[in-house]
């Protein structure tokens, strides 16, 4: 390990954290929802409680994270303890010196973005941090950072406070177990110091947990994060004054979370589904949705995350969770969509106006012997369609955006027209790809025809541009009673396993040094995985780093 890692008082901050007697101890759920709780603050997959010991760090919670220690060769909460006082933010490891060449950076934990906020104990000893990871760049705001900073002040009041009460535990199995307590001749001057001694530590716990309290109710109210909690036996519901606000409630209202819920017809059935299962599996809660606030009765868009904690006692089990306001940002983002929609519109007539050009000049030039200028048009002609392409992704993502995608099958047949848009393909594949058509049998399928070519083609060219030149691409179609199965196998890169999670949700795109070079805005697989839904389909992706990728999607005959 290197030793400008670690600190001039390495052995003293270890004594203190061996101290707390934490290390290798089970989970536990007051530290597993600080790290819920940092999540949805965050809106981040993984929050660690991380804690630095001589050759590791070891998670006491670990949201999103299936490990529960690396070397601490590797770790980067080894370097965010060197600077106890501030945050240490790596907005993007991969071009961080430090960390670039990191086995979590490059290898399957894909360590992108690091926000570690350091735990110093109240005798200025860093223990670890309270740390949030995402798998790709981004930033936190001021009310995040603030919201984190709370948070791992809280964590250290319940390591303290969880120290304190073992400390009384064991004193009283000392007296217990100790005969001279047990004699007649212990003296009540000794008793009543006893009695005296256990009532401060009362105390002092007691204080702890109220500080406890405080701080995570000021780490919500930072995050502009309303709270509820709801008795699942009773139905008993209370909520925060800012959760009241965003419903337009006024204070002391006592109302039920059916009536706190009042959503729009469009989402009920999605919310109560979802809100259903989570009660009775124990999943997390999270889901956006539009309400009428009962003040100004306008919609508003909320994001609720939740979980229920089961109890052992009279009051039952609970749902709690958090509310926030998200309206502005989906303005935000729907301003996006009518811009993209626009833009897209735009471009369409000069478009069409440079392809009739480009398809007239090679009329008139389809004797002439200068192959130049016969390689030039086909250029520009393999430049327009790929252009209308993505001009027509982002029009079917401005349609998926607002709902107004729609469907109109009607039956074909799916060989014949899989093996004309491979030949198409021929045309525009500049790296000398061989495609390969496998099936089985004649396939007549009942479809959006030009929404499946857009699906088919999107993933054929994506073959085509990740794979090394020359190397063979596999389609192949099956089928049985109920369904049809079209799959594209490449031997490109690969996919790692987080990335291959996201890979078709919107805006996401693989960040790697075979990716960097090839343009794309993340929207092509989005599209195919909701035309495909559309379809009352399914589609995939299984990826082998170094080996290559199949994707594939069914659809009901």
């Amino acid at each position: 390990m290197d030793r400008n890692l670690m600190a001039p008082d390495e052995l003293q901050r270890i004594q203190a954290l061996h101290s707390y007697g934490i290390l290798d101890t089970p989970y536990e759920n007051d530290f597993d929802d600080l790290t819920e709780l940092a999540s949805v603050i965050c809106q981040t997959p993984v929050a660690l409680i991380s804690l630095v010991d001589e050759k590791r760090q070891w998670f006491k919670s670990n949201k999103g994270l299936e490990v529960r220690e690396t070397d601490r060769a590797y770790s980067f909460c080894a370097h965010a303890i060197l600077q106890p006082e501030n945050i240490m933010v790596v907005e993007d490891a991969r071009t961080d010196q430090r960390f670039k060449d990191n086995v979590l950076v490059t290898g399957k934990t894909n360590i992108v973005f690091y926000a570690g906020m350091p735990l110093i104990d109240s005798q200025g000893n860093a223990l670890g941090t309270l740390c949030v990871i995402d798998h790709q760049q981004r930033q936190l705001n001021e009310s995040q950072i603030k919201s984190l900073k709370i948070l791992s002040k809280t964590v250290i009041e319940k390591l303290e406070l969880r120290r304190q009460l073992a400390t009384m535990s064991e004193e009283k199995e000392t007296r217990k177990s100790n005969p001279v307590y047990s004699q007649h001749t212990y003296t009540a001057f000794n008793q009543s110091r006893l009695t005296q001694r256990a009532i401060e530590q009362m105390n002092d716990a007691n204080a702890l947990i109220i500080q406890n309290e405080q701080h995570l109710r000021l780490a919500v109210e930072a995050a502009n994060l309303g709270t509820f909690m709801l008795n699942i036996n009773t139905g008993h519901l209370e909520t925060s004054a800012y959760c009241n606000d965003i419903f337009g409630l006024g204070e002391n209202v006592c109302i039920t979370i059916t009536q706190l819920l009042d959503m729009l017809e469009e989402d009920r059935g999605r919310i109560q589904k979802a809100l259903t299962e989570s009660i009775s599996s124990g999943r997390i809660f999270d889901e956006e949705f539009r309400i009428v606030n009962r003040a100004d009765h306008k919609i508003r868009w909320i994001k609720v995350a939740g979980k229920v904690f089961h109890k052992e006692t009279a009051k039952g089990n609970t749902f709690c969770g958090t509310v926030s306001d998200i309206t502005e940002w989906k303005k935000i983002e729907r301003k996006k969509g009518d811009f993209i929609n626009l833009a897209s519109h735009e471009l369409k007539s000069p478009l069409t106006s440079i392809k009739a050009f480009t398809q007239l000049l090679q009329r008139k030039l389809k004797d002439c012997e200068d192959s130049n200028i016969s390689h030039l048009i086909r250029r520009s002609e393999s430049q327009v369609r790929r252009m209308e392409n993505l001009v027509d992704g982002f029009l079917n993502f401005s349609k998926l955006d607002n709902g107004l995608l729609t469907l109109n099958k009607a039956p074909f047949d799916f060989k014949n027209f899989v093996s004309e848009i491979i030949a198409d393909h021929y045309t525009l594949n500049k790296n000398n790809h061989n495609f390969e058509l496998i099936t089985d049998a004649e396939t007549v399928l009942s479809a959006d025809k030009n929404k499946i070519q857009l699906v088919i083609t999107n993933l054929m060219e994506n073959a085509i541009k990740y794979a090394p030149s020359g190397t063979p691409i596999q389609v192949r179609i099956s089928s049985d009673h109920h369904e049809v199965k079209f799959e594209i196998i490449d031997q490109g890169p690969g996919i790692a396993d987080q990335d291959a999670l996201k890979i078709f949700d919107r805006f996401y795109r693989v960040q790697n040094a075979d990716t960097k070079q090839i343009a794309g805005f993340g929207i092509g697989l989005y599209i195919c995985k909701e035309i495909v839904e559309l379809h009352q389909g399914n589609i995939g992706v299984e990826s082998t780093l170094g080996i290559g990728s199949r994707f594939w999607f069914t659809l009901p005959k």
